[in-house]
């Protein structure tokens, strides 16, 4: 009865049809089978967790744009593993956080950043400026032509799309 069910889903004919070459496909992005498989494992998670199908089944397109962001994804989050490694790195024996802490750190980093990624231009210019640069919220206002109140008001937004997308 189970085996059914599952024939009949509108998505296990797409999967059926398109699974060896998105596979090939992100196999010639990404260099390696095995994440390639995972990738197209998460493609299709991310199709069935849709409310709707659509016009999804009939179009290969939707699954080339989910798999290529898919790998924006990961490139950026070994991007900041690898910049957090340095990090610690440069921090020496002062600082080892364990194992468990690390992938702790490295996950609210992934979470941020996320976070961040889907800020309005000017919201996030501003919180990059101000968190990772160190400017002042004065030399921010100059250099982006606003005022220190709307400052003031891009990074209380930040910070409170951080605060709750990341708890």
């Amino acid at each position: 009865m189970r085996k059914q069910h599952i024939k009949s889903h509108p998505v296990a004919g797409l999967y059926v049809e398109n699974q060896s070459w998105l596979r090939g496909w992100l196999y010639r992005k990404v260099g390696c089978t095995h994440l390639a498989a995972d990738l197209v494992q998460d493609t299709f998670e991310r199709l069935l967790k849709r409310e709707s199908y659509g016009d999804v089944e009939k179009s290969g397109a939707y699954l080339k744009t989910t798999a290529r962001n898919l790998v924006i994804d990961h490139w950026r989050r070994k991007a900041l593993e690898a910049a957090y490694m340095e990090a610690l790195h440069i921090q020496g024996e002062t600082y080892h956080p364990s194992p468990e802490e690390q992938h702790m750190h490295l996950d609210l980093l992934n979470r941020i950043d996320q976070v961040v990624q889907r800020l309005p231009v000017q919201t996030r210019q501003v919180f990059l400026r101000v968190q990772l640069e160190g400017w002042g919220y004065a030399k921010v206002a100059e250099s982006l032509g606003i005022s220190v109140s709307t400052v003031k008001r891009h990074l209380k937004t930040a910070l409170l799309e951080c605060c709750f997308y990341c708890e």
